[in-house]
């Protein structure tokens, strides 16, 4: 079995955000906060209304559909940065969160299963100014998947 890294999952998740809707991906030479941006509005289907202008940056985060937890499982999380919210926030950027099924290959954008853009000040409200000092010492929030999509929405 090989082990799949978070940076490969987070890889696929900016494959499938970039697939979806007119973005390009940011490398970390460009800018470290984000990791695309649109290059044309997002508008609904019948075209009557922008939802996200151009030149939005967009952070992507992907969590398991399911992870193990001692004898258990749970639903995976999404781990938020202090350091790249704040300036997301400060730029009216979105979140591109999806939700992945382990059992799928990263570097699939397949295996990416629910994929939604999320405005950073709405995660903002979620999180309420709840930041915890993680290990790597990174200030962070973390949310479950089911805190951003219905859980009846999200398909195996």
């Amino acid at each position: 079995m090989s082990v799949v890294r978070n940076s490969d999952w987070g890889e696929t998740g900016v494959n499938a955000t970039i697939t979806r809707w007119p973005a390009r991906s940011v490398d970390d030479d460009e800018c470290l906060w984000h990791d695309a941006r649109t290059v044309d509005p997002i508008v609904t289907e019948n075209r009557s209304l922008t939802v996200v202008e151009s030149d939005v940056p967009i952070e992507v985060k992907v969590a398991a559909y399911r992870v193990a937890d001692g004898d258990s499982s749970r639903r995976g999380r999404f781990k938020i940065c202090r350091r790249n919210h704040e300036p997301l926030l400060n730029a009216q950027g979105e979140y591109a969160f999806g939700v992945y099924d382990k059992d799928g290959e990263a570097g699939d954008s397949d295996a990416i299963i629910r994929l939604s853009l999320v405005p950073a000040f709405v995660v903002d409200s979620l999180i309420d100014g709840v930041w915890s000092r993680c290990a790597d010492g990174i200030d962070a929030a973390t949310l479950p998947w089911s805190s951003v999509f219905d859980p009846q929405e999200v398909n195996r």
